[in-house]
Order: structure tokens, then C-alpha cells, then sequence
């Protein structure tokens, strides 16, 4: 892929240009009402029972058979946060370790995604609310499966 300037541009508009270019191979949005247990002020405050591995699960449907690298971009909070998750599928156990301006992070199980991604999105949540003077914001997270 090559760089290009995103001046002023968000996550969705992102990956706008890089459907355009063929670079999405498949994706899936997670609705913050099916996903999440939210609190009174709406913040996510946990995985719904029988979603505890759904971000996982999605993942793990994309990779199977194929070892490799997987890279997926995804946005949450309305992409008031972008990120992205290289997938190692070149070992017994897949491993991932997500980008993230804010924070370095290490490899992980995958396994423990689903858990990463709701303490992303607990933590993110009252920065996104602050920016735009609320207090509440859409949770939902979208993951995009990117390939050559």
C-alpha cells in the first residue's frame, strides 16, 4: 500500500480510499447495543453474554487456513479512534498485537482480543464524549480486513 496524506480526513473516510483501491478484503461492524453491557450514562462496561469472543471469532474466520500475516483496520467510537491489528497465523497459536498511537503494546494470544478491544473502548469513551460536548457516543467497533 502506499501512504498518502490524511489531512483532515477520519477513519471512515480512510477506508473509503482503500475500498476504492481494492485493499478491503472483507468487514463487519459490531453494533454497540448487540455487544456491549452499557452502563446508565451508556459507556460500555462489558461483553454481552455470548459475545465474550465475537471480535476474535470474526478474526479467526478470516485466517483460518491461510497462515500468515493479517492486517485488519479498525475504528471505534464513530472513528474518534483508529487503530489497526496485525494477525501473526504463522505460528500453532495465533498471535496479534494491535497499533495504537496512545499506547505500545505487545504480542498476544488471540484469544485475549475480545478483551483488548473492550478496554480500548472502555478507556477511549469519555475522551470521545468530551470532544464532542456529550455524554454519551456511539460504541460501535468496525473491522476491516485489508489485503495486497
Amino acid at each position: 500500500m502506499v501512504a498518502k496524506s490524511y489531512y483532515n480526513l477520519n477513519g471512515y473516510d480512510r477506508i473509503k480510499y482503500y475500498k476504492k483501491k481494492e485493499y478491503v478484503y472483507s468487514e463487519k461492524r459490531f453494533e454497540q447495543g448487540e455487544v456491549w453491557i452499557r452502563d446508565n450514562n451508556l459507556k460500555p462496561s462489558g461483553l454481552k453474554k455470548g459475545q465474550e469472543k465475537t471480535f476474535s471469532e470474526f478474526i479467526k474466520k478470516g485466517i483460518t487456513n491461510k497462515i500468515g500475516y493479517h492486517i485488519y483496520y479498525f475504528v471505534l467510537l464513530d472513528a474518534y479512534h483508529v487503530l489497526s491489528i496485525i494477525v501473526d497465523n504463522t505460528l500453532c497459536k495465533p498471535k496479534y498485537i494491535i497499533l495504537d498511537q496512545l499506547i505500545e503494546r505487545k504480542w498476544e494470544d488471540l484469544d485475549y482480543l475480545d478483551e483488548d478491544l473492550f478496554s480500548i473502548t472502555e478507556r477511549t469513551y469519555p475522551y470521545a464524549c468530551r470532544s464532542v460536548g456529550r455524554n454519551d457516543y456511539n460504541s460501535s467497533i468496525q473491522l476491516w480486513k485489508l489485503q495486497r
